[in-house]
């Protein structure tokens, strides 16, 4: 399994999409480092440190967003599409390769997606101890970049699943509407009044401030379930479909 997983790194990662994943995190990195306002004057920071600190969390938070559902999207279409994945006809020579494909494809994708959200979470705690009087360590922030990223695993598999059902290119920029709607959306007394944001935020765990703490709308448990059975069905779809040559 794991030579199995090299070989779709190999195929995930060619030279253009290192250097698309490399500007994102560029791109996150320095858009972090801006948020914390490290290059104003450190007493207009002190004058409400509690304020400076929810605007750089939402700031920073956004931004991981923005880039998380950017790498999600591309990478989603970069592993399913049929007129990009060639190389799956390689596996299928091999014993039990068709299964080693489907397990080693979420695998390398997750394993992206979480190292890019790691080292975002990482970034956001380190610039604003090191480079803002106001940053406190705060555990609910923590958990919400944490629920960022399973958002991001949960819409992965929800771009796979419409990309092998579908097999439109199209069908992979669905989880990036979903975002946008969820994003726009994100009124807590807005989401409990309608039944359509309801519905998208029972699938998706957007993390949301509300009431000076941040939260989502659903439990933890009920995202990790819809993580097992979105994932289950990604797998079951690749495994009954015919891969095309």
């Amino acid at each position: 399994m794991i030579a199995t997983i090299r070989l779709q790194y190999r195929y995930l990662l060619s030279k253009i999409s290192l250097w698309f994943l490399a500007i994102v995190v560029i791109s996150l990195t320095v858009g972090i480092i801006f948020a914390s306002g490290f290059h104003s004057q450190t007493g207009a920071s002190d004058l409400n440190r509690q304020a400076m600190n929810i605007e750089y969390q939402n700031e920073t938070i956004m931004i991981l967003k923005f880039a998380l559902i950017i790498v999600t999207v591309f990478l989603t279409i970069q592993g399913y599409y049929s007129q990009l994945s060639k190389y799956h006809l390689f596996f299928l020579q091999r014993p039990n390769g068709k299964k080693q494909l489907a397990v080693s494809k979420i695998i390398s994708i997750m394993l992206i997606q979480g190292l890019i959200g790691l080292h975002g979470g990482l970034t956001i705690h380190l610039t604003g101890l090191y480079l803002t009087p106001f940053f406190r360590m705060d555990f609910l922030f923590f958990n919400a970049i944490v629920q960022v990223i399973l958002e991001m695993f949960i819409l992965g598999f929800v771009g796979g699943i419409l990309i092998q059902m579908v097999d439109s290119i199209f069908s992979g920029l669905v989880p990036l509407f979903l975002f946008w709607v969820a994003e726009m959306n994100s009124d807590y007394a807005g989401i409990i009044s309608s039944q359509s944001l309801k519905i998208v935020y029972s699938v998706m765990p957007n993390p949301i401030f509300f009431e000076g703490k941040w939260m989502t709308v659903y439990s933890i448990e009920h995202y990790l379930i819809i993580f097992v059975f979105l994932g289950v069905l990604n797998l079951m779809i690749f495994m009954l479909k015919d891969i095309k040559s």
